[in-house]
């Protein structure tokens, strides 16, 4: 954005019904092709990093035994959809330890809750 630039943007597309941008006040600097020799990134995870990253939404915390394409016409803003939907078939889940069991384990303690979205909370009560 500079608010002295007062040049005329020509439209890429006047077929489609693009205007032009009469005194538009943004310039445009085309950068030379940046030589990467000798430069320090390196696109890799430091180490410690956490996958998938707690509260971050993940089909690898879920217990999926099979998965598979079928046309089952979920219904997508109000009208099945077309094309074959992605159904998860999940093991056996165990069962669960009495109230008091999971209460001793859970109290003041933090976890992550309200999957996909994952939200971190300390159960109090």
């Amino acid at each position: 954005h500079d608010l002295t630039a007062t040049e005329t943007v020509e439209a890429p597309h006047k077929g489609i019904g693009l205007t032009d941008i009469v005194k538009c006040h943004s310039r445009c600097t085309i950068v030379p092709e940046y030589d990467s020799y000798g430069v320090s990134f390196k696109p890799e995870l430091i180490p410690g990093t956490q996958i998938p990253y707690p509260g971050f939404p993940s089909l690898n915390v879920l217990p999926i035994a099979d998965a598979e394409l079928v046309p089952i016409g979920v219904k997508v803003f109000g009208f099945p959809s077309k094309y074959p939907t992605m159904v998860l078939k999940l093991h056996q889940m165990p069962q669960l330890p009495s109230v008091e069991t999971l209460a001793d384990n859970l109290l003041n303690r933090s976890l992550f809750i309200n999957w996909p979205m994952m939200h971190e909370a300390k159960v109090t009560a």
